[in-house]
């Protein structure tokens, strides 16, 4: 059995308003702890930015529901940029519960089997970014990696185990975190896949989701 405590990605699925109020909490925390967390990879005010656009979104959105599909604009960005903080804080605290708790991000704590195979990857939300640039984001998996494809709709993509092959050029990311951020594709209508592993194997990969890069 292992234990592994890591930064909870638990912020995702909350309210707009308990996001907007976490946003706010984390920039106080860590600004707080500034001897603990000293350089963001990305600026805290980028956080407190999203946090505000987020707010006045959804009092926006309170007076207008017309405005639904502009809040959920919003909450991805908001998401996408504590992402980020989630990530720098988890190199930094290295599994560490007390030192997470100083970034004002929760912590988990949870028995795993290493013996079990990951689930099939969920996809929680995906959409372009800018020219060449795509995103997309899968519902957590505590103690397993992620690994993200983005291939043209005629590639094949065949799986033996953990061993993934391409018979067209594409581009993957593999991180700890279920967020892939690309940058610096071919416009056009591809083929993103996503597959789960950790040190047992890799799950199935999911089935091809056809995406519009701009």
């Amino acid at each position: 059995m292992i234990i592994t405590t890591d930064v909870s990605h638990d912020y995702a699925e909350m309210s707009v308003t308990d996001k907007v109020a976490f946003g706010y909490h984390v920039v106080g925390e860590m600004t707080i702890n500034i001897t603990t967390y000293p350089t963001p990879d990305d600026p805290l005010t980028n956080v407190t930015t999203a946090s505000s656009n987020l707010k006045n979104g959804n009092d926006a959105y309170l007076g207008n529901p017309a405005l639904h599909d502009a809040l959920l604009d919003l909450e991805r960005v908001w998401v996408k940029v504590v992402n980020k903080q989630a990530k720098y804080v988890s190199r930094i605290a290295d599994h560490v519960a007390a030192t997470i708790d100083l970034s004002g991000f929760h912590h988990t704590k949870t028995t795993s089997d290493p013996t079990a195979l990951p689930s099939v990857a969920v996809l929680k939300d995906h959409y372009p970014v800018a020219k060449g640039k795509y995103y997309a984001h899968a519902a957590p998996q505590v103690h397993n990696n992620f690994v993200f494809i983005i291939c043209p709709l005629d590639a094949v993509v065949t799986q033996n185990g953990g061993q993934i092959s391409v018979d067209k050029p594409f581009s993957f990311i593999s991180d700890t975190h279920p967020v892939g951020d690309f940058i610096n594709l071919p416009s056009g209508d591809q083929h993103l896949v996503i597959g789960v592993f950790n040190r047992t194997g890799m799950c199935i990969l999911t089935a091809p989701i056809v995406i519009s890069v701009p």
